[in-house]
């Protein structure tokens, strides 16, 4: 990996947090572990704000599924940070994205008739930790699924804008490119510092070719074969044949993606898996496509896979910690040279249980198997292959895809046999009509998607996964995406846009940086429930600006009232 860059803002250093340090140093808030773009702080010490010398105390609690969370937030939008809830300007301001730390105060304040929540929250400014009272309306839980899952480093360097992996060893010189030397301390569940001493009193040869003299070479695949031989052995791995295989060696050829997981599924039951993906440094580490124009070349460690195939869990020694992709986007990013190695585990893995997924589907009458999607019919003696806002509304009400045309066509005849008769995409505005004639006639019933996430106190629509997340509990959201023409899974598209049905966000971090969380819709092109990270969902949703540091989210789409009627019940 390449060393770090340092952004510049305002004149001053932009930066990144990076927390879940493990040195001495190291604040008690120690689940966030992404860098992030922050305010450029004051040089000096904010007088109108409480600074602290003791870190804030970490608190924890267990979400409803029992994962461990750390009690954090992160910052919507431009926060105002103020000394009191009542004191009318603010001292500091933080950007969108930062993570902040509750200390476990609340407050209620009254104004104008309207009342509002107030937390105060800790935070790193500079080299002070500093607490300020914070609107709720500008944040959003932080949600951890792998708190505290890396490898013990010591001796993180201490600027808040470094990858987790930037370390200084016990020459005083400071590493970049570790990851490979950290995945190998992953598998074996061992500190960094040891693993490297084992190293090189081992195999000095091959050390001292990457870390000696202050060097930072990047490491091969050769590179990690001599340091895993010099060290499995140290903490009680095997030396049989198949202890350490290239990763090409067993994989099929040419290389897609259904070979490919069928080749990991039956590898990773007695392996794991080292491989050199594509990550984004401005982006936190996270996966990237291999095609991507700015990119850095990476080691990961791939442990499982999950959610029948869909998704992965790998260790990613740049946040230091365990992360989680869709399939898709792990296949996306590993480099078409396939370099890598298998290395033997102790024991083998126990094969990951099946899931019992959602099957979401809409009767159709008259499926013609000879067609490559599911949503495409004969209607009225014509082939028809722009029905999926038809099927979405279908899906909601829960009548067959022929129940829904036939109607339609008795509410709204020449409207139908325009859309129908001329094969014509079907839009929002004559979605909505279908819709009210199925009884969606009460206020709030139907919203603009926008309309559907306005905040009362900052008096404007806030689209947040977490925020999605609340609104799909009451209502399903018709959303506008790009898919690929023969497949229609969803992928960034001008070309084919298409209609599915959000039902259920499940939020991871903040944002979208890294994964963002999941997002479980129904897809009419093959009339079935799917999976996608909130990342892939949103660039099918369309995003205008530069990511991951500037862009905005280009909406479309309706939100629809669940279960207005006891018989539209779906689950």
């Amino acid at each position: 990996m390449s060393p770090k860059s340092i952004s510049k803002k305002a004149g001053k250093k932009g930066s990144s947090q990076g927390a879940a340090r493990h040195d001495n140093q190291a604040p008690a808030i120690s689940g966030v572990v992404t860098p992030m773009h922050v305010a450029a702080t004051p040089a000096t010490a904010i007088p109108a704000l409480l600074t602290s010398t003791l870190q804030p105390e970490l608190r924890r609690a267990s979400n409803a599924a029992g994962k461990v969370q750390s009690l954090k937030k992160w910052c919507v939008d431009r926060t105002p940070i103020h000394f009191s809830p009542e004191e009318l300007q603010p001292s500091d301001q933080l950007d969108k994205g930062f993570v902040v730390e509750l200390t476990g105060q609340q407050k209620t304040i009254s104004a104008d008739d309207h009342q509002t929540a107030w937390s105060e929250v800790a935070y790193k400014a500079e080299s002070a930790w500093v607490r300020g009272w914070v609107n709720d309306a500008y944040l959003d839980d932080y949600h951890e699924d792998f708190p505290d899952s890396g490898v013990v480093i010591l001796h993180q360097t201490k600027e808040l804008w470094d990858a987790q992996q930037y370390m200084v060893l016990g020459d005083g010189k400071t590493r970049y490119n570790m990851c490979g030397e950290l995945c190998v301390a992953f598998i074996v569940n061992a500190g960094i510092d040891p693993v490297l001493a084992k190293w090189q009193a081992n195999d000095p040869k091959s050390y001292n070719n990457i870390l000696a003299n202050g060097q930072d070479n990047l490491t091969e695949d050769t590179d990690l074969k001599n340091m895993l031989a010099a060290v499995l052995k140290e903490y009680g791995y095997g030396s049989d044949n198949d202890q350490i295989i290239p990763f090409r060696e067993r994989l099929t050829f040419p290389v897609d993606q259904p070979g490919m997981l069928a080749d990991l599924r039956k590898m990773l039951a007695t392996h794991y898996l080292i491989v050199l993906v594509t990550i984004s440094k401005a982006g936190g580490g996270a996966l990237i496509r291999k095609d991507s124009p700015v990119q850095t070349k990476h080691w990961v460690m791939l442990d499982k896979i999950i959610r029948n195939g869909n998704r992965v869990q790998i260790y990613n020694p740049f946040s230091n910690k365990r992360e989680e992709y869709s399939f898709t986007e792990f296949y996306d990013s590993c480099q078409s040279s396939w370099k890598g190695l298998w290395v033997k585990r102790k024991e083998a893995q126990l094969a990951v249980p099946k899931e019992t997924l959602p099957a979401f589907e809409v009767e159709i009458a008259n499926a013609n198997i000879k067609y490559s999607a599911k949503q495409y019919l004969d209607v009225d003696g014509v082939k028809q292959v722009n029905l999926c806002g038809e099927f979405c509304v279908s899906f909601i009400v829960n009548e067959s895809i022929n129940q829904v045309l036939e109607h339609w066509k008795t509410i709204q005849p020449t409207i139908y046999a325009d859309i129908i008769g001329n094969s014509k995409k079907t839009g929002l505005e004559k979605l909505e009509p279908i819709l009210r004639s199925y009884g969606y006639n009460r206020p709030g019933d139907i919203l603009d998607f926008s309309a559907g996430l306005i905040d009362p106190v900052l008096k404007k629509s806030v689209s947040t996964p977490g925020r999605l997340a609340k609104r799909l509990e009451t209502h399903w959201l018709i959303a506008g995406v790009g898919i690929d023409d023969n497949t229609g899974q969803l992928e960034p598209s001008v070309q084919t846009r298409h209609w599915v049905v959000v039902d259920k966000i499940i939020p991871v971090g903040r944002d979208d940086r890294g994964n963002g969380g999941w997002v479980q819709l129904y897809n009419p092109f093959q009339n079935r429930w799917e999976e996608y990270s909130y990342r892939e969902f949103i660039y099918s949703v369309g995003i205008e600006g530069t990511w991951p540091t500037n862009y905005w989210i280009v909406w479309g789409g309706l939100w629809v009232k669940r279960n207005i009627f006891s018989n539209l019940s779906r689950l």
